[in-house]
This record gives C-alpha cells, sequence and structure tokens, in this order.
C-alpha cells in the first residue's frame, strides 16, 4: 500500500496528522486535525500564506488544502 504520509499522533491523545503535501515539486506539511466526529481541520502555509480548509475526512481535508494553496499560487 502507498505511504501518504498520513500518520497518527497518538502521544498526546489526539487525532493529529502531519502529511507532506508536494506542490510544484516541493514539500510542504500540513497539519490536520479531528475537530469532530466528521469535520477535519487541515492548517498550513503556502507563499508566507496560512491556508485552513475543512473536510469530511483527513485525505478530504488535504486534498481541498492542496486545491486552495494551488488556485492560491494561480492568482
Amino acid at each position: 500500500m502507498r505511504d501518504r504520509g498520513i500518520h497518527a499522533d497518538t502521544t498526546r491523545g489526539i487525532n493529529a496528522v502531519e502529511p507532506t503535501v508536494h506542490i510544484a515539486s516541493k514539500p510542504h506539511v500540513v497539519s490536520v486535525h479531528q475537530q469532530s466526529k466528521t469535520v477535519w481541520i487541515a492548517v498550513g502555509y503556502y507563499m508566507r500564506k496560512r491556508i485552513e480548509v475543512k473536510g469530511r475526512t483527513q485525505l478530504d481535508a488535504v486534498a481541498r488544502w492542496r486545491k486552495k494553496s494551488t488556485r492560491y499560487r494561480k492568482n
């Protein structure tokens, strides 16, 4: 199975992950944590701007973060 760079942080007893997202061949670390049962928040910096998005799953939040950051790059 392919490693998506998502690893749970069980040391603090919370559901948090820090996947690495590659945009334009540059790695960006995104912090993803669970706000409620069906709400995940992804936060990271891209081009010195803080980007925060919500998704229904961990992977959805990361995908939305990637999409929003690439949209920001074009503007």
